[in-house]
């Protein structure tokens, strides 16, 4: 996890529970409307340049 530093306590805790244990791990993220521009057909959703 070269390059992140969490800014707060909570993500402090976040990130060295991921770091203890990687492979028990899973990282969910709502693409549509939150990286990307909301579709009609998610299976169009793009990440946008920027995210």
């Amino acid at each position: 996890m070269n390059g992140f530093r969490p800014v707060t306590r909570a993500g402090s805790q976040v990130f060295d529970a991921v770091a203890a244990d990687p492979a028990g791990t899973l990282v969910v993220s709502d693409f549509d409307g939150t990286l990307a521009p909301i579709v009609s057909d998610p299976t169009k959703a793009t990440v946008l340049p920027a995210a």
